[in-house]
């Protein structure tokens, strides 16, 4: 499900690492938000400087007389102008460090300008790929392009780099890629090969979930795409979209309040403002949506026409989705869950649903006086960080069966009949957490990752497809340490991604529809650490 990492509302996103609270995954850590530009970049060099500057010495003029040619001091050769070379034109030398129009100067002599697009990596270049184009690497201004969230739905993978553009790769039947077209892409191509997503305007946060993607736009507005059953995408009708028609044709959503995050859940989508209000939209059988009904909203009017925010008893400052819930955690305010409350997935003590004829705010929020940055929403779990518990402890409550709460039991918490809530047994100071279909994962502060819960197809990392924390505590596995400390994590279905500080991206688990990126569609981490193999070759 998409996300840990992400967040605190001020964080300009989800800054793990970088301040990030915590990442969405898949279904869940479906969060997005904007994110703080301080994370490092990579750089691309992909030629010598010096072959900018190359001249043929036979264009040069001849220093030799001949014939009855006048003989020329010491002094006149010494200022260069009888060689044909007038100070502070190009390839001559500067005049008090300074040239001509057009020309910078270089180790004593005047060089021309860079030139972003040429091919070639000049001076004030990180990169310089031969083109203008943006979010390939490489970008319009010759700076090498830098991600700033991942976010992950059911089987596919999307990206969101500093200046707004969108990448997405994995399974596409319902055009959740974006791309106006249901190909898949990444299963034998790179996942860039269709480039960026034309947006109507950049995009400053991002969340997948099952088969739709949502961004939040430079305007404060949303607009989402892919499957569009019960009115999920927001738009008055029921037709998926981006399968067959390029999405820059879509009217964002426009609530009249800027937007600062948005939420994808398996059917559903939440949007959180700047101000703390949220809204949300799509199906709701379960009160999912949270006005105390289950009439869907999104499928048959615009969803921001209706002019109702979810009555969560405070502004909200964090929100993630799952598959049939919801929860925001506030300021002082702890966290407060709505919808399906089966397995004690809402964390009451008891499974009664929460929306569905009453507002959400009816019932007490769980940690009350305590802010919680970090929060993430599964299928049918949700985990936080407990940040006064000493160490930063990990807790959660709901669906149990995989281990995914992480307490070597399969029991489940929350529902009245098992223990409130759980502390998953891992050693560490945990920043963020991710939530997904049957998995937890989390971020400890030394930038190393921890996941237990189910693992058919790989997705826990850890060169095995046995699930953890089911019948043994997770800390009796190793946490996966990359080349460099992960900064964000994502979760799909049954997959996970993380983002490092050195910018290099890495997916493992399954990889049926490509959504691992590797040009390929062969499970990773079943059989091999997942540290162990290369990053996904995002702009090759």
């Amino acid at each position: 499900m998409n996300m840990a990492n992400l967040p605190s509302r001020s964080a300009t996103l989800i800054g793990l690492g970088l301040g990030l609270g915590a990442s969405n995954c898949g279904y869940v850590d479906n969060l997005a938000v904007s994110v703080d530009d301080s994370r490092p970049t990579s750089s691309d060099s992909s030629s010598d400087e010096s072959t900018a500057y190359e001249t043929d010495e036979s264009d040069e003029p001849s220093s030799t007389t001949t014939g009855t040619e006048p003989e020329t001091s010491d002094d006149e050769s010494e200022t260069g102008d009888t060689l044909g070379c007038p100070p502070g034109t190009l390839d001559c030398p500067c005049v008090a460090e300074t040239c001509e129009p057009g020309l910078q100067c270089e180790a004593g002599l005047c060089k021309p300008l860079p030139v972003c697009g040429n091919g070639v990596v000049e001076t004030g270049e990180q990169c310089d790929d031969g083109n203008i184009d943006s979010g390939d690497g490489c970008e319009v201004d010759c700076s090498s392009t830098r991600i700033v969230q991942l976010t992950a739905g059911s089987q596919h993978t999307c990206i969101l780099t500093e200046v707004g553009d969108v990448v997405c790769w994995g399974r596409n039947d319902h055009g959740q890629l974006g791309y106006g077209h249901v190909q898949f892409v990444g299963d034998d191509e790179p996942p860039a090969v269709y480039g960026v997503l034309p947006l109507v305007e950049p995009a400053t946060a991002i969340s997948a979930s099952g088969t739709h993607t949502c961004a939040v736009l430079v305007s404060g507005r949303v607009t989402c795409w892919g499957e569009n059953s019960d009115g999920r995408l927001g738009l008055g009708h029921l037709n998926d979209i981006g399968d067959d028609e390029e999405i820059d044709t879509l009217v964002p959503l426009d609530f009249g309040d800027e937007i600062e995050a948005v939420a994808a859940g398996f059917t559903f989508t939440c949007a959180l403002s700047f101000t703390g209000a949220v809204y949300c939209w799509g199906t709701n059988t379960h009160g999912e949506l949270g006005h105390g009904d289950t009439i869907p909203i999104g499928d048959n009017e615009i969803a921001s026409s209706f002019n109702s925010f979810v009555q969560v008893g405070g502004a909200a400052s964090n929100i993630r989705a799952g598959r049939y819930h919801a929860c925001v955690s506030m300021s002082a305010m702890g966290v407060r869950c709505w919808g399906l409350g089966s397995q004690g997935r809402l964390g009451y003590g008891n499974t009664n649903n929460i929306g569905d004829d009453e507002p959400p705010s009816v019932v007490s929020t769980k940690y009350g006086d305590e802010t919680i940055t970090a929060l993430a929403v599964g299928y049918d779990h949700t985990v936080i960080v407990d940040p006064n518990s000493g160490s930063a402890r990990v807790r959660g409550w709901g669906y149990n069966y995989y281990g995914q709460l992480g307490v070597g039991s399969t029991v489940s918490h929350g529902d009245g009949v098992g223990p409130l809530e759980a502390t998953a047994s891992i050693s560490g100071t945990v920043v963020s957490v991710a939530a997904s279909a049957s998995q937890t994962c989390a971020l400890f502060d030394d930038g190393t990752l921890g996941c237990w819960g189910g693992n058919g197809s790989g997705q826990l990392g850890l060169g095995s497809t046995q699930h953890l924390g089911d019948d043994e505590l997770p800390s009796s596995a190793a946490k996966l340490s990359f080349t460099a400390p992960v900064v964000q994590v994502t979760m799909g279905s049954s997959h996970a991604c993380v983002l490092l500080d050195n910018q290099d991206v890495h997916c493992w688990g399954s990889n049926t529809s490509g959504q691992l990126g590797h040009e390929g569609v062969d499970a990773i981490g079943d059989d091999e650490l997942a540290t162990d193999v290369g990053p996904v070759p995002l702009f090759e």
